[in-house]
């Protein structure tokens, strides 16, 4: 994907007939570039601090509060909307991210794409 972004020679891709990125400024090609290398192992790889970083862009200030937020959202904007949501489990998706357990065991290699 990076050769195909960066229009290499070395690029024998079957996409580089369907996709064209000449219409691209060089600045989004280098951003494309980026996220296709932040897929690979050698970078490291933090999802939970990545998500914390991410939650506290979010809520800005406001974040030592996002137990009362998340409350808040709940309350005043889903109750009424979807009366099948559950508080708790509203709760716990916005707090850790997890939507739903699908069984007992852990995932041991994470997915790289929800860095980006």
């Amino acid at each position: 994907m990076i050769q195909l972004v960066t229009e290499d020679e070395k690029c024998q891709s079957v996409i580089g007939d369907l996709i064209n990125f000449g219409n691209l400024k060089y600045q989004d090609r280098d951003d494309l570039e980026d996220i296709f290398s932040s897929y690979l192992k050698v970078h490291a790889f933090d999802i939970e601090q990545l998500r914390d970083t991410r939650i506290r862009a979010h809520y800005g200030v406001r974040y030592d509060h996002k137990r009362n937020l998340v409350d808040w959202d709940y309350n005043m904007s889903l109750k009424d909307f979807a009366p099948l949501v559950h508080q708790k489990e509203y709760r716990e998706w916005r707090l850790t991210g997890i939507g739903f357990e699908t069984r007992l065991a852990t995932g041991t290699i994470a997915n790289r794409t929800l860095a980006s």
